[in-house]
Formats: C-alpha cells, structure tokens, sequence
C-alpha cells in the first residue's frame, strides 16, 4: 500500500539556472512541454525559448512554459541547490483551467532544510508551471519538482470509520493513534538497495516537545493521502529515509504515528544547517518529540479538533515522561518551553525565511495559541486515566515496575505474542514474574534472533522450535570483557579454565561442570530444583566463596548462598541474580532496547 512506485517523475532545471534563466521573457500563452524523460535541462529551455522568438530582456520574474506530466500527480515538492529568492507553481487538471498560485515555503526540518520547500499538495493534476523571482538573492544552480502521486492507499474516512481493518482494535473504543499500517506506509521505503535501513534508529529519553505545521493546503479532505505524500517526499526525495515527524494530527484530530520506531525514538524535524562558514548549527531532535498539525497556520489559527487532537497527544507524550507541560527549562543551547513551537528553536540572527532553518514555523496564528495550548495539555494530564502498575493489552500485558521510575508516568515494557512471537505465551509458561522478573527492556534483534530481557534472563526466540531459550548472558558478559566488573561489585567469581573440555563427549562436560555444584549443597540443591537446570541456568562455569556469600556462576544465571542476613536476604537463603538486570547496567544491552515504551495510547472520543 502506499507510494511504492519507484519512478516518480523528475522535472529538474539544471546547472546554471540563474545565468540561463535570468535573461527569458515569457509569452502570455507558453506552448505545452510533454515530460516524458526524467530530466529537463537548461541547454533544453534555451533551445526552446530562441524556437518560440523569446528576446533577452530585464526582469523580475520568470514564467516557465507549460510541462504535461506522462500521469496523474496530487503534491508537488521542489528543492535545489544554492538559493531561491521566491518561487510557485501552479497546476492544472487539463491545461486551461489552473489552480491559484502556491507559494513554495523554504522548508525549515530535518537535514537539507533551507534546499527544499515545504511539499505542496495539489490534488490531482496533470500539468504544472512555475514562476520564480530573479535578481538579487537568487543563486541556485538546480532547481527541481518531485511530482508526487501519493498512490493507492486507505482514506481517512475508510480509517476512522473502522473499513481498514490493520490493527487490532483497542479494548476502548473511540479515538486512537492511526498506525503506520493503517494509513498505508510503505515500509520499503525506509531501506536502500542492500536491505539497510538509509536513517539508522536512536533513542532518547523525552525532554521536550516541538510542535509544527506542515505548511499543506487546510481543509484537506484526505489526510491519510497527504501523510503518504509527506513520507514519500522526506523518505525517498529528500533521501532522509523516513518521515521526519513523531506524530501528525490532521483538523479532524486525527493522530497518525510518524517516525518509526516506537517511543523515545529521535525524529528529524528541529536541525539547523551549516552557516555562512560550514559550521552545522544546533540539533533539538535528540530527546524531543516532533508532532505536526497538517495545515497552514500561518494567517488562520487550527481548527478546535485539531487543537484537541494536539492537546491529547501531547498529554499522553509528556505524562508518561513526567514532563510540566507549562514549565521550561534548558535544552541544547537555550531555555526552551516544554512544549516549544519550531520557531522557539532557531539560532540568533537567522534570516526568515533563509536557508539554515530561518522559520515562522509552527505559523503565525498558531504560535499566538501556544500558551493555550500548554494549559489545555496539562488539564488533559490531570484526567489521565489511573492504571494499575502493570495491565493487560492485547496481546500481551504491559508492566511499568522496572522503567526507572519506580512505575511513575506510566512508560514501562510490553510483553506480547506480536508478530508470532510468543512472548507473553513464554512467560507465562515459564513462572512470570516469580521465576523471570519483570521486563527491563523492549524487544530488540542481538545476534540474529529477536530478544526480550527481563530482570533474571533474557529471551531469545527461537522461531525452529517454537519456544524460547535463555541467552547465555554471563557468557557474553566474558566476552565483552565484564569479568573484572563483575567479581568487583557484584560478587561474580570470573569462569574457570573451559580448556579441558576440548575433545570430549558431552556427557563428560556436563559431568565435569555439574562437579563445581559439590561445593555447596545448598546451591546445589537450588540447581537442580529446576526441571530442566541447564536449560534454565546452563552449565555452571565457576564457584567461589567470598565469606558472607558463596558464589555459583552458570552460563544464564549466578546462583548466591547467603551466610549473613542482608537487607535482601536471611542465613541460608539462596538467591538467583539477576541476570538480565547485571546485563542492562553493564551495558550490554542496546541504548534503543532500554528506553522504556509509552503506555498505551488513553484516549476515547467523549
């Protein structure tokens, strides 16, 4: 579903824009130019311009002739190198009758901001001309129009009204975050041609939230389109490799999830470029989230839906991050609002609009709301629903005990049978929470199989059997170089000499490892406890006796024999450690893994 099309049509002026360009009159009824090639050049514009008798005269302002697209196009997107001192276009259906004027908005988000305008959607059309302001200010050597056909996919209509069928539906009915599923995201986008993600994933706690317009026409009868249309143009024509927005709102209210990834993931909607000398300016992406209301709020304020979609999605962010959302505080270079407008971010003494990120952006009329809209978000904090610590989704359950935070805000980790992989089946199975733990991280590929650690082990699953096996974590913990770390603060003897086990039958190595157990026939005895000890535990790779505690490290867990009551345990308790818990602190876990997930989106329509 979606804009899967590779080749979408390229109207690009070349080199020498300026120069070939400055000197053409226009005529009052330019002739048609049918595009079929991928690419027009300024050789080709001169060459028609002296056909059609255009003299070399002095102006302000140049009218291209008339291009026919070889299709039908809906968004229009330019960009160029170098700078434009004004530029529009306009569109037709059949060539006669043309639409108004589009002023092209210098984009202001993510990495080429100041080369690119902000995407223009049209409607359908079929042919397109251009006009651009000459003279000073203007330098660009390339000019280019992407014309976009947001391709077949669900309407927001069909959405909402529960046609599109993607997703399982919430418990609760009402109002939800649109899924990517949903409003037809092609996933494939998001790779280059050797199957590697083009904009690699990071992840951040939440900070900030930055608030945006997406500068598209108003009144939009199919947001859905336009949210394919924005993801086409970031991911493949800008070559970002995916929307830059976390969320979107459409007028209607309608949220739609942006950015892939998941929660805590770093969008690209708040950078600034390179100044006059290549120096790159401040990014607020890192540890923000980027939500974008589809509109143009530059001379109207947003309709009251979409305010309250905004409102909602914005309560939910920032209350499961504890965030104020009426306080401010430092961010990157500057005191910014916790709920800031795009604009709140720029540098000093950035032109506006210029290249290098000068932005009115979130719009005029919209900044003007800004405080209102913090107080409105923080209402809707205080009528957040109480959720128990942890809770059933569909699914799975979703815990919030081990997110940092003692369960506070509400992020924490699901556990689920997602995608075939039986998670929540698994951890049932094996005990729950009294024989794993609680989960200290989301899922996450580690050594080609997907991967969920909890508080004494860690997941893998393992998609030939069906099941799950636990990661040999002190293993990899070895590996990793963790063995003077861990006998320091953890009381974790390191492994014995694994040598003599070279050459022999597996029964004799097993035999031999299970021998370090006689040491102590307490820890014995908890090993073996287990229905199925090397399955659970692995094999025993070293005992030790360090006094108040004897020590027995396994391949996936450390069992400990306790001589002197702690505050964690009494004379002859045998305790496992946490495994999963020792793996997170000592850094073997993926920073993407760790960041705790929102909790379910709250909100029903009332």
């Amino acid at each position: 579903m979606g804009l899967s099309r590779r080749d979408f049509l390229r109207l690009a002026v070349g080199s020498g824009l300026a120069v070939g360009l400055g000197g053409l009159a226009h005529a009052e009824n330019p002739p048609i130019t049918e595009v079929r090639s991928s690419r027009v050049t300024v050789k080709d514009l001169r060459a028609r311009a002296a056909a059609r008798g255009l003299s070399i005269l002095s102006q302000s302002e140049y009218i291209s002739e008339v291009y026919r697209a070889d299709r039908t196009f809906d968004a229009v997107g330019a960009f160029w190198k170098g700078r434009v001192r004004w530029l529009a276009v306009q569109v037709s259906r059949d060539g006669s009758n043309w639409s108004p004027w589009y002023d092209v908005v210098i984009g202001a988000h993510g990495p080429t901001a100041g080369e690119y305008g902000e995407l223009i959607v049209t409607g359908d059309a079929r042919y397109l001309r251009f006009k651009l302001g000459l003279g000073e200010g203007f330098d660009t050597d390339v000019l280019n129009f992407e014309l976009i056909d947001s391709g077949p996919g669900p309407s927001t209509k069909d959405i909402v009204n529960g046609k599109v069928g993607l997703m399982a539906p919430l418990d609760a009915p009402g109002q939800r975050i649109i899924s990517r599923a949903e409003w037809g995201a092609d996933e494939r986008l998001r790779f280059d041609e050797k199957g590697q993600e083009i904009w690699p994933r990071q992840y951040h706690v939440i900070k900030k939230a930055i608030i945006h317009h997406t500068v598209t026409r108003n009144g939009d009868l199919n947001p859905a389109a336009t949210v394919r249309a924005i993801y086409y143009y970031h991911a493949k024509v800008l070559g970002w490799g995916d929307i830059g927005y976390n969320y979107l709102v459409d007028q209607q209210g309608n949220v739609y999830e942006g950015r892939w990834g998941g929660a805590g993931v770093q969008g690209g909607h708040a950078a600034y470029g390179p100044d006059a000398n290549g120096n790159m300016g401040p990014d607020y992406n890192p540890a923000s989230v980027g939500i974008a209301v589809l509109g143009n709020y530059e001379g109207q304020a947003p309709p009251s839906d979409a305010r309250l979609g905004l409102d909602k999605v914005l309560a939910w962010k920032l209350g499961a991050w504890q965030i104020d959302p009426t306080g401010r505080g430092p961010f990157v270079d500057k005191d910014l609002p916790n709920i800031a407008a795009h604009r709140d971010c720029q540098p000093p003494n950035v032109p506006v609009p210029w290249r290098n990120g000068g932005t009115l952006c979130n719009g005029t009329a919209f900044y003007r709301q800004m405080d209102a809209v913090r107080g409105e978000t923080a209402d809707f904090v205080r009528r957040l629903p109480v959720r128990p610590p942890d809770y059933d989704i569909p699914g799975g359950h979703f815990f919030t005990q081990t997110n940092g935070r003692g369960g506070a805000g509400g992020t924490g980790y699901s556990v689920t049978n997602a995608d075939g992989i039986r998670f929540w089946d698994e951890f049932r199975r094996l005990g729950g929470v009294q024989a794993v733990g609680y989960p200290v991280s989301r899922r996450f590929s580690w050594n080609g199989f997907i991967c969920q650690a909890f508080q004494r082990v860690i997941f893998q699953w393992r998609p030939e059997v069906g099941r799950v096996y636990f990661v040999n974590v002190f293993d990899l913990l070895h590996d990793a170089g963790k063995d003077g770390w861990l006998e320091t603060y953890r009381n974790v003897p390191r492994p014995f000499d694994t040598s003599p086990d070279t050459g022999l039958p597996w029964g004799e190595v097993v035999r031999r490892h299970l021998s370090m157990l006689d040491n102590n026939p307490a820890l014995k005895a908890r090993y073996f406890a287990e229905s199925d000890p090397i399955l659970y535990f692995g094999l025993p790779m070293s005992y030790a006796d360090y006094g108040p505690v004897a020590v027995v490290r396994c391949q996936r867990a450390v069992l400990q024999y306790w001589k002197v009551k702690t505050p964690w345990s009494n004379p002859g308790d045998v305790l496992v450690a946490n495994g999963g818990d020792v793996s997170k602190e000592a850094g073997l876990l993926p920073t993407r893994a760790i960041v705790p997930e929102d909790p379910p989106y709250p909100w029903v329509n009332s």
